[in-house]
């Protein structure tokens, strides 16, 4: 028998290997049909068969003359042509269904008809860097969105060029924090899965509703508000309030506000005001590079798509090229990671706690936080820091050790580094809660768009341009009367902040166009700072009323003119002198009214300026804790003098204290 005998096809038996059955035909061509389309394939059939059976020059040159085999042999020869050809099969669907795909590729016309509705999933309402959002309309039925505090928009070009220093993309880690192999620093940690938000109301609604609650609120509080001043005048005092010029048609709407605040010029201006204000004043003990850095880095954040919870994340958490710059302006220039300043600093921006009284003692008022709590706080900030080169800058965590701290009974007592979680729910919902967070990095973890953040981000721009904070400052003589009423307000702040995506722009721009700001002067103020109950000064403390424009003055010049206020001056040695004729009048133990170098100079004082000053016990503590209230570690020589004068000269005391803490506040 010779080869070509194989080929003979015999009753019974299936095609050669070179055809192909009609019903594998068919199925191939269905195959193929379905896989584009309906559109006609490029044709491989013909090319692939024939490049199989043509073989190989190896397959060639080893042929051998066939000898003749039985019919098990010829069977089982078959049986492994078969399986080849059905591996040829295979081979032919997955190559047609291949060509289809790559030669269909281009046409995705298909996919037009799909809609987003149609998938069940929600997509995140991000635009992509430098592309505004669209604005979201105000819908009945909230929809979900992914969390923007995940999202980061990129710099534009002018910025990037004045921080070059930025480190790259950071990745996402799911456990702890990820060692950069760059040299930039560690990477950004972010959680597992994002948090859910809903989209803002409009800001129409978010405005009135502002307006309704601050109207409740003056009503319970039992004032008139003044008068709308003339935009002029309210143009004038936001622009000493944020350290630039704002033009009086920045203030025709909320938009204008918005607008006008995307002005790189404007925005690093108020970026410089904002620093300022938040590190009490240690901002301007930077380096020209370092605040440069900050302040672009906040204006940054003042353009569309940028989430201001994030960048405070990344400053807090040490992962930001600024972060040291961030935690040096905290302090003083001779400051380290636990001085008053970084504690108290910290807490109000970070959580919207007030413990500057809790560094000595129990908070008696405003909180369930004690002196326990802020020794662990300033435990786990000191763990993460470490002071090198007049900066603070990272370190990884030291070994957690007992803090020892003394009490007001001098008796000595020990906590463990950690925050208080307790602390980050915000003032709705201060638990009860032990648990702490022991390290920077838990705390920036668990701070990062929580209620707390969003709070101290709120007070920090009400302050910014009132002046004050709208709460969180219970133990200070100008703190608003809290009640429910205000408390509303700020919720409608905090709230649209953080369905926003913390657009600090956009809560700056309400605040701006807020009721408060808008209100005229009232017609006397000279004893604003004295407690007398009367109505300018009600009408002030509730922002019923708006303060007068105030220029800064001496500490010395303020003690000059306490000390001429009972006819007598101030010698060079300390000593108190009678006054000349002419230069105060003479020495009298009631006050005499003389033209004050400002005007919130307290004449009389009929009440003390916080009432928990009762609970003190001596003059000389109550003088130093308003000393201390206003930023002050001790009592200043000149106003201990001043204070030893007054006390002799028979001033009483609720005036006295009004006018120490008068001399010691920094305007």
């Amino acid at each position: 028998m010779n080869s070509d005998q194989d080929t003979n096809k015999h009753p019974g038996e299936r095609p050669s290997d070179d055809e192909l059955t009609p019903q594998e035909s068919v199925a191939l061509d269905a195959l193929l049909s379905e896989s584009v389309g309906g559109k006609v394939p490029p044709e491989f059939k013909d090319a692939i068969l024939q490049k199989y059976h043509a073989g190989s020059a190896v397959d060639d040159a080893m042929k051998v003359a066939v000898t003749p085999v039985s019919r098990s042999q010829r069977q089982s020869e078959r049986r492994r042509k078969s399986r080849r050809k059905l591996a040829t099969l295979s081979a032919l669907a997955i190559a047609g269904s291949l060509a289809a795909f790559f030669w269909v590729r281009p046409d995705l016309s298909f996919v037009k008809d799909f809609t987003v509705a149609q998938t069940q999933v929600p997509q995140p309402s991000v635009a992509p860097p430098n592309v505004p959002a669209p604005e979201i309309a105000a819908s009945s039925e909230p929809t979900v969105v992914a969390d923007a505090m995940l999202v980061e928009r990129q710099p534009d070009e002018k910025f990037e060029q004045e921080d070059s220093a930025k480190p790259a993309k950071s990745a996402i880690v799911l456990n702890g924090e990820q060692e950069d192999k760059s040299g930039a620093g560690p990477r950004e940690s972010l959680p597992a899965e994002p948090k859910l938000r809903e989209p803002p109301h409009s800001v129409k609604l978010v405005s009135r509703n502002i307006e309704k609650d601050f109207k409740a609120y003056w009503k319970s509080a039992g004032v008139q508000p003044t008068d709308e001043a003339n935009p002029a005048e309210v143009a004038e005092r936001l622009s000493a309030a944020l350290g630039i010029k704002v033009p009086v048609s920045a203030l025709a709407n909320h938009d204008a506000a918005a607008n006008w605040l995307l002005n790189k010029d404007v925005g690093k201006a108020i970026a410089g005001t904002w620093w300022n204000q938040v590190t009490d004043g240690n901002f301007a003990t930077l380096p020209a590079d370092a605040q440069n850095r900050l302040q672009s880095g906040f204006a940054r954040h003042l353009e569309p798509n940028s989430y201001f919870n994030g960048y405070l994340y990344r400053l807090i958490s040490r992962t930001d090229t600024a972060s040291n710059n961030f935690y040096t302006s905290m302090v003083p220039a001779d400051g380290d990671a636990t001085h008053p300043d970084m504690i108290a600093n910290l807490a109000s921006l970070t959580m919207n706690l007030d413990v500057s009284c809790t560094r000595c003692h129990d908070s008696m008022i405003g909180g369930n936080h004690g002196q326990k709590d802020y020794w662990g706080f300033a435990a786990a900030i000191d763990r993460g820091l470490r002071k090198s080169g007049g900066k603070l800058v990272r370190v990884e965590n030291k070994p957690a050790k007992d803090v020892f701290y003394e009490t007001m009974d001098r008796r000595g007592e020990a906590t463990k580094p950690g925050v208080p979680v307790r602390w980050l729910g915000g003032d709705s919902s201060r638990s009860e809660s032990t648990a702490k967070l022991d390290s920077i990095a838990s705390w920036s973890n668990s701070l990062k768009g929580s209620p707390a953040l969003a709070e101290g981000i709120v007070n920090s721009v009400w302050e910014l341009v009132h002046g004050r904070p709208l709460s969180g400052q219970a133990a200070h003589p100008m703190s608003a009367p809290m009640s429910d009423d205000l408390l509303k307000v700020q919720k409608d702040l905090v709230d649209d902040l953080v369905r926003s995506g913390f657009d600090i722009r956009r809560t700056l721009a309400l605040v701006m166009m807020s009721p408060t700001t808008r209100r005229g002067t009232p017609e006397s103020l000279r004893d604003v700072w004295a407690t007398d109950q009367s109505e300018s000064h009600k009408k002030v403390i509730a922002f019923a009323g708006a303060l007068p424009p105030s220029k800064a003055v001496p500490m010395l010049a303020k003690v000059d003119q306490s000390m001429r206020a009972i006819g007598s001056v101030m010698s060079m040695d300390g000593r108190s002198l009678l006054a000349q004729i002419g230069e105060g009048g003479t020495s009298t133990k009631r006050p005499q009214t003389i033209k004050a170098l400002a005007w919130d100079f307290p004449d009389q004082a009929d009440e003390l300026p916080v009432q928990w000053l009762q609970s003190v016990q001596s003059m000389n503590a109550k003088i130093a804790h308003m000393c201390y209230l206003a930023g002050l570690e001790q009592v200043p020589q000149p106003i201990r003098r001043a204070a030893d004068a007054m006390q002799k000269a028979g001033v009483d005391e609720p005036t006295l204290l009004h006018r120490v803490w008068w001399m010691a506040k920094e305007k």
